[in-house]
């Protein structure tokens, strides 16, 4: 296992990256208890927000849902100051919302993206929200496209070929549904 100081000595930050590698890792047990005591300790209402944006990734997967909700919910609140964990956490809200209201929540998303001021994070979004507004069908096809090739122009900008070939395979895959 792995050898950590406990009490004050662990910062905040140190846990939650701790607790993102067990997460990552499925070793969900560790995880929790990480991340919880990240989130606790945590000094700042961005950084809460933060880990209670990953402790809702990890309710999530471990099907809590409810619990998973009440966590994005304040990540979205607490993370207001910040648009990247508001929308991270707006994203993760909208996959466990029905189909019929994940699609208002997916349109509200695309105008809080453009507040994200580091394009590539915001590319990373971008493919995100058309993944999600692809997987809710014909409905939602101008959505998708409006923001996966939106991702890809981004993608390009920013010279990054991973992100490009994810714009571009959803993109693929939206005239494959076609």
């Amino acid at each position: 296992g792995v050898r950590r100081h406990t009490g004050d000595a662990c910062p905040a930050r140190v846990l939650g990256e701790l607790g993102a590698t067990y997460f990552q890792s499925n070793r969900f047990v560790e995880a929790e208890g990480h991340l919880r005591e990240a989130y606790a300790k945590s000094e700042s209402g961005s950084e809460r927000a933060l880990f209670a944006n990953d402790l809702g990734n990890l309710s999530a997967s471990r099907g809590r849902r409810d619990e998973a909700i009440r966590y994005y919910e304040e990540a979205r609140e607490l993370g207001a100051e910040d648009p990247g964990i508001a929308v991270s956490a707006g994203l993760n809200l909208a996959r466990l919302m029905p189909p019929e209201q994940r699609a208002t929540q997916l349109q509200a998303l695309q105008s809080d993206i453009a507040g994200v001021p580091d394009e590539h994070e915001r590319a990373r979004y971008l493919v995100n929200l058309g993944t999600q507004a692809r997987d809710l069908g014909p409905s939602a096809t101008r959505l998708a496209f409006e923001s996966l090739t939106q991702a890809r122009k981004l993608a390009d900008t920013q010279r990054d070929d991973w992100l490009a070939a994810q714009a571009l395979d959803g993109l693929a895959q939206l005239y494959e549904d076609r």
